[in-house]
């Protein structure tokens, strides 16, 4: 098995910055800020702030809507997860937001879970978190 430049942040803590701590890393993360972090680490691509919490649940379509329009990301209709998409699924507490990464041969999603931290799930196993209706972002 290879070392993944991901494998790092697995286990790192979430917060939702309620209690001071940054949303976007490097030590601990919400779900938007974990992909922000990755994408200017690994990619030296600026995305957007927005504000994710359970206040804010009815926002986030919004805040989705915007990144797009501030980014170029659109959504793909193939449905057929690629390296570096960016995932988005409706959860109990709203939307979730992760990272497809492609990781030794499997497609995973690298997400920041409240009560659970950071993670590597693989695609087909999202369910157990009550993840669902995923739709893909990709670059334009």
């Amino acid at each position: 098995m290879n070392q993944h430049w991901a494998f790092p942040l697995i286990g790192k803590e979430y917060t939702d910055g309620t209690d001071g701590r940054s949303t976007d890393g490097p030590d601990t993360f919400n779900c938007w800020g974990l992909v922000r972090w990755c994408f200017v680490q690994e990619r030296n691509i600026q995305m957007p702030l927005i504000p994710v919490g359970r206040n804010l649940r009815e926002d986030r379509a919004e805040a989705i809507r915007q990144v797009e329009d501030a980014t170029g990301w659109r959504r793909s209709y193939d449905h057929v997860p690629r390296d570096w998409d960016i995932a988005v699924m409706h959860s109990a507490d709203g939307r979730h937001v992760g990272l497809v990464l492609v990781v030794n041969g499997g497609v995973h999603l690298l997400h920041a879970l409240e009560g659970v931290g950071v993670i590597l799930t693989p695609i087909g196993e999202l369910w157990m978190f009550a993840l669902s209706n995923i739709t893909l972002w990709r670059q334009a």
